[in-house]
């Protein structure tokens, strides 16, 4: 029980944080910033973020046993890849559409897991993620045909 109800406050977490970097994004490209600044910014807080709560869960003792060139591969290879090459086509998305409609559109990345973790990982599939799954596609359909929102921020 403890167990999932950590795993429940990290997802709240990553809600939460990526609902704001979504607000935050589009106000910073509205002011011209760049791009790639913004990325870098958004990339070295998460670094460091997880970098803190690493050093809170494991303590500093965990890294000593790991080789220096080890972990930045990781961490370069993380944050280019995936980091940087997400977040660079999210900031575009959101300069381009708005907050509002890329927020439903990334509601799809459940979607996404849903069918992953059936597919990949052979985890049941319940009824109650198929009908979650039909009301995600449903909002989409009716925001994405009814009249665009003021993308004003």
């Amino acid at each position: 029980m403890a167990n999932q109800t950590a795993g429940i406050l990290w997802g709240l977490l990553g809600v939460i944080s990526l609902s704001f970097s979504g607000i935050l994004n589009r106000i910073t490209a509205q002011r011209g910033f760049g791009v790639g600044l913004t990325i870098g910014v958004n990339s070295l807080a998460a670094a460091v973020a997880f970098g803190i709560i690493a050093l809170l869960i494991y303590g500093p003792s965990h890294f000593c046993y790991l080789r220096i060139w080890w972990v930045l591969g990781v961490i370069g290879a993380y944050a280019i890849t995936i980091s940087l090459g997400s977040v660079f086509t999210l900031m575009m998305c959101y300069e381009k559409l708005g907050v509002i409609t890329v927020s439903f559109w990334s509601s799809l990345t459940i979607l996404v897991a849903i069918a992953a973790a059936s597919i990949l990982l052979a985890e049941p599939l319940q009824w109650q993620s198929i009908v979650g799954a039909v009301i995600i596609l449903a909002a989409i359909l009716a925001m994405q045909f009814s009249t665009k929102p003021n993308l004003r921020v």
